[in-house]
């Protein structure tokens, strides 16, 4: 394969640098495109509704599959807390319709940047 051509061809060419060094050379990092705040956003309000999504809104999606959900208050982070695994069963079957793997949802009780 061509990848295996040009390691080889580092490889041989080197002066011994580290195999981290020729890899990272390589750029074989696969580049994972973060997912639109707007599609987040729509996308939490249809799991839990107008009520809910007017108290509530996701603030980050990490890579490793992590959605936080920042709250009005703390008593909506509460409710939000207590309900998390019903939420997150609801969250999971929407979100794989986007073809994003939600595998934990944190309810932070930092106050929501919009009104």
């Amino acid at each position: 394969s061509v990848v295996y051509n040009i390691f080889m061809a580092k490889l041989n060419n080197s002066s011994f640098e580290s195999i981290q060094d020729i890899l990272s050379s390589l750029n074989l990092k696969k580049e994972v495109s973060p997912v639109d705040e707007k599609i987040l956003s729509e996308t939490w309000k249809q799991c839990v509704g107008d009520k809910i999504s007017t108290v509530s809104e996701p603030s980050n999606l990490s890579q490793d599959g992590v959605l936080t959900i920042v709250c009005a208050n703390s008593l909506v982070a509460n409710e939000l807390y207590l309900e998390r695994n019903n939420l997150l069963q609801i969250i999971r079957e929407k979100f794989a319709d986007l073809g994003i793997d939600i595998k934990v949802l944190k309810i932070d009780k930092k106050n929501m940047t919009r009104g």
